[in-house]
């Protein structure tokens, strides 16, 4: 069954991204560009709402047309792994930022296409299917130019290219030569409630999510996101985000529980503690249900009054001894 998690952010993905529009129409706000000398597919974000997008894709009617995408040809824009090459759909989608610019996504389409072709292998009234879970909400074209912003302005067709320079990167990295987490910790700091989150180590790596439950026990005025993301939530009872890439490393995560609790209380404030290595486009892929991994659990307890008594003495007593020495 999709926990609340998952939905909440399915719907950012999904529903919101709504905005399937017919090819060619007026007042559009994404642009696709096809050159017919050579199959390119372009997009220009530069007339969205925000200045750019998160997720956009084109999904073939295999129903109505023989025309397939060519992935060998598809093109990645971002690091992301919410990356689809399929002879029916190609899409791309970032967690961390939005897709500003004007870029090829590749010559993905068999060239000499009409424009007619073109203006209408995309259009609503050649689908026949409607919207279902299966197929995650989307249309055959789809975008979101604004997070939670609704339903974006219908995007628009245009046969050939504009005169202009692509702004594709060339130091992108491939997701499958990165090294991705199997274990993530959780350190809590009983002496003042802070909480660590550390995904490095012999079994560390890169992440793309993570999410905390209890029953209202967290102090969200008190948290800090490792990353400033759009997918991101934090109240009394949910802390969650999710990245294109969470880089191996130490993240101080705030004071977000109450202090001086026993490694017991600890343990029992969450109802779920779940983070996810790998991701991509799918509908189980925010499912923490079946496919988070725990996160191992360490107590750092508060010193002992002795210890931290001893500990000053020695403090003390060091810093008599550098006096002494300068004096002689």
């Amino acid at each position: 069954m999709m926990n609340r998690v998952q939905r909440t952010i399915l719907v950012c993905m999904a529903t919101v991204s709504l905005g399937v529009s017919a090819a060619g129409r007026a007042g559009a706000a994404l642009t696709y560009y096809y050159d017919p000398d050579t199959g390119t597919v372009a997009i220009d974000t530069a007339g969205t709402r925000s200045g750019g997008v998160y997720i956009f894709g084109l999904r073939l009617n295999p129903q109505a047309s023989e025309i397939r995408f060519r992935t060998e040809e598809h093109l990645r824009l971002t690091n992301t792994t919410y990356f689809e090459s399929r002879e029916t759909q190609v899409a791309e989608g970032s967690l961390s930022t939005n897709i500003v610019g004007y870029y090829s996504i590749g010559e993905v389409l068999p060239s000499g296409l009409s424009e007619e072709t073109w203006l209408n292998l995309f259009d609503d009234e050649n689908y026949p299917c409607c919207y279902n879970s299966a197929d995650q909400g989307f249309g055959h074209d789809f975008y979101t130019d604004v997070v939670g912003g609704g339903k974006p302005p219908e995007a628009d067709f245009v046969y050939g290219l504009p005169n202009a320079e692509f702004d594709n990167r060339l130091d992108l990295i491939d997701p499958d030569s990165l090294t991705w987490a199997e274990q993530a910790t959780l350190v809590y700091h009983a002496a003042n409630g802070k909480v660590d989150l550390v995904t490095n180590g012999a079994e560390g790596g890169y992440i793309t999510g993570y999410i905390l439950q209890s029953v209202g026990e967290f102090m969200p005025e008190h948290y800090k996101a490792p990353l400033t993301v759009p997918f991101s939530q934090a109240n009394e009872s949910v802390i969650g985000l999710f990245a294109d890439l969470i880089e191996p490393g130490k993240y101080k995560l705030g004071k977000i529980l109450e202090k001086g609790m026993a490694p017991e209380e600890f343990e029992a404030v969450f109802t779920k503690a779940t983070f996810a290595g790998r991701a991509g486009f799918g509908s189980t892929n925010f499912d923490f249900e079946t496919q988070g991994l725990p996160f191992a659990i360490q107590y750092v307890a508060v010193p002992e009054p002795t210890s931290v008594t001893m500990l000053s003495i020695l403090l003390i007593g060091s810093v008599l001894v550098r006096r002494r020495s300068r004096r002689d």
